[in-house]
Parts: C-alpha cells; sequence; structure tokens
C-alpha cells in the first residue's frame, strides 16, 4: 500500500475504524481495577433526548394532597386548581477526547494493516480515556462554580448525618435540576451515618434504607421515569472486605478455601459493587443507586461525535480526530437513591 497523503487519511479512518477487529496487543492502561459506573452508564443507562434544547428537562409530579376530605352528605362541594407539576432542568455538559497522525507517520508504516494497528491503537486510547474519564465524573462532587463538569452522584445524593429522607442539596448550591428541596421536599434523596460496617450498625441501616426507598406506585400507569429499576449498592474497598468477612462469620463450612467468600457480597439479592474511585473517601460512603432512574442522557447526535481535521490549522503534515460528547448524568427520582456514610465531606 502507497504511504498517504494528509488528505486522503480522513477517509481512511472512517473506513477502518467501521470494522476495526479485537487488537492483539496487551494494554497496561487502566490504573484502577474496575470502572463499575461507566460500564453501567455506557452499556445499559444511556438515553438520548432530541431537540436543540440549551438543557436536559423533564416533569417531576410534586404530591398536593389537597383533593381528599371526609365530608357529611349535606357539605357544600369546595374545590381548587393547583399545579402539581415541576419542570427539571439539567445543563449540557461537553467532554471530550482527541488524538493525532503525522503524514510522515503515515509513510513509515507502509502496508495496510500496519497503517490499521496504528489507527486502532489510537482510537483505543481515546475510548479508554472517555471510559476512565466518564467513570472520575460520575463520583465526582461538582463544585457550584463549575460550569464544565457534569453532575455527578454526590450531586444528586448528598451526604448527610441525619437519618431519612435528607439529602438536600451540595454545599453552594440552593437546588438540585432547579428544584428547591425546601419547596419540595418529596425531592430528597435518603441519608444515614454510621459508626461500625457491622449486622447492627451499616448493614442494618442499608436494610433500612432499601425499604425506605422501596416505593410501589399506589395506582397504575405511573410514568416510566419514576419506575424503580434495577439496583447497585457501591463502596470502597475496605468496605467491600468488612463485608467479606461479615458474610465469612456467618458460614461455619467455608472449607479450606480462606477467601471463598470474596466477590461474591450481594445485598437484597443485588451485587456490592467496589469501586475504586472511592478509596480516597474517608467517610467510607455505602451508594444505593437504582439505575431504572439514573441516566446518562445525551443530546441527539453529539454521543462521542467525531471530527477529523486535515491537515491540522497551522501545522499541514498533521491530523487531529475529535470525538465530542454533550451530555450530562441526571436522576429522575431522587427518593430511589441513598448514602450512608461515617462522615459528610468529600474527598
Amino acid at each position: 500500500m502507497p504511504s498517504l497523503n494528509i488528505e486522503q487519511f480522513g477517509d481512511l479512518l472512517k473506513a477502518t475504524l467501521k470494522n476495526r477487529k479485537r487488537t492483539n496487543y496487551v494494554s497496561l492502561l487502566a490504573d484502577k481495577t474496575d470502572y463499575p459506573a461507566a460500564k453501567q452508564l455506557l452499556r445499559k443507562s444511556r438515553m438520548m433526548q432530541s431537540g436543540g434544547t440549551s438543557a436536559c428537562t423533564w416533569e417531576v409530579e410534586m404530591p398536593t394532597q389537597t383533593s381528599f376530605a371526609n365530608i357529611s352528605i349535606t357539605d357544600q362541594d369546595q374545590v381548587d386548581i393547583r399545579d402539581a407539576f415541576v419542570e427539571a432542568n439539567v445543563e449540557w455538559r461537553k467532554s471530550k477526547t482527541a488524538y493525532a497522525f503525522l503524514e510522515e507517520e503515515m509513510s513509515i508504516n507502509r502496508g495496510e494493516w500496519e497503517i490499521l494497528k496504528l489507527i486502532q491503537s489510537r482510537e483505543h486510547r481515546c475510548d479508554f480515556d472517555f471510559v476512565a474519564g466518564m467513570e472520575a465524573n460520575f463520583w465526582n462532587d461538582p463544585a457550584s462554580t463549575d460550569t464544565l463538569t457534569p453532575f455527578g452522584l454526590p450531586y444528586w445524593a448528598p451526604k448527610s448525618a441525619t437519618q431519612g429522607f435528607n439529602g438536600t442539596v451540595l454545599s453552594g448550591f440552593t437546588s438540585v435540576a432547579e428544584i428547591s428541596t425546601t419547596t419540595y421536599p418529596s425531592w430528597k434523596s435518603y441519608t444515614d451515618a454510621y459508626t461500625d460496617p457491622t449486622l447492627t450498625d451499616l448493614i442494618f441501616k442499608m436494610r433500612l434504607m432499601a425499604e425506605k426507598t422501596d416505593f410501589t406506585p399506589p395506582v397504575e400507569a405511573i410514568p416510566d421515569l419514576g419506575k424503580r429499576g434495577k439496583r447497585g449498592y457501591y463502596g470502597n474497598i475496605d468496605t467491600k472486605m468488612k463485608f467479606e468477612d461479615a458474610v465469612d462469620s456467618r458460614n461455619d463450612n467455608l472449607g479450606p478455601d480462606l477467601a471463598k467468600n470474596d466477590n461474591q457480597v450481594m445485598f437484597r439479592g443485588n451485587p456490592f459493587s467496589y469501586v475504586p474511585y472511592l478509596d480516597d473517601d474517608t467517610t467510607d460512603p455505602v451508594y444505593q443507586i437504582d439505575w431504572g432512574v439514573f441516566k446518562i442522557a445525551v443530546q441527539s447526535g453529539w454521543w462521542q461525535k467525531r471530527t477529523v481535521l486535515a491537515p491540522w490549522p497551522g501545522q499541514r503534515n498533521m491530523t487531529g480526530v475529535f470525538k465530542d460528547t454533550l451530555y450530562n448524568f441526571i436522576a429522575f427520582n431522587r427518593r430511589l437513591l441513598g448514602v450512608i456514610s461515617t462522615g459528610t465531606t468529600y474527598p
């Protein structure tokens, strides 16, 4: 295969990446052992929003409890009209990954496979950076002055030392998705505090949290955005290993395997997952996430949208490849989320 001119590279990139083959090299890119949030969000909990709006919006129906009354048969009728819907708004955030090629590299890497391997390796690193960035964004507690970072889980489920639905707003914020938790108390997540990850402390409080947030629709045809889905429970390595110790302590027939129950901890039928990004959190939080209502919302047409610039402005022998995503993390129903921790600070 002859060497390529810079203006030909864009077409080659588009053609080869459609039929990328499995890589045949060892990758040591990952510095974390797992990326549980990114895997869930990118594979199963992604949703597109069409239209050219500047924010992701949805309607939240709040309780009014004004129409029911016990009356006598001679009471005069009274009725009022009250709007029960509040609009939630979350502004879009933009993330990008990028890589580049030099025309000289295309000449040196002669042969179709050599060029394809070069393209694949850089595309692979770009995709990994995207996954790692999404994972970091998800567990991050954003500052109120930050207009670039998406709203991670702590924004939707902030910590509190008080048991119950007391997850209001992160420090510096006055609302969540532009809805006031003071005006609308139902727009709060579940919180609690613990001292030890034992059956009588943390695990008991997790059971209580699961029951308190297990809302069953009282009538049919409740909108899908508010429905319960598959739950997950997440914590750092210390909490995970202590839970495994708790499982071992309840089993008198472990046999010769000293770590028989490692990676086998379940809670109410859901796996307890280790989150490496939470290792830096000294409050040892345990998060409950309902993936039925927690999604990554993406503006239509902006999921890793690819742009190839050839030649790169000011450098005639370079091609730049950009992949842009316009999105944000959203929780349609905060009452199904929860966090239990030993404190209320963040890393």
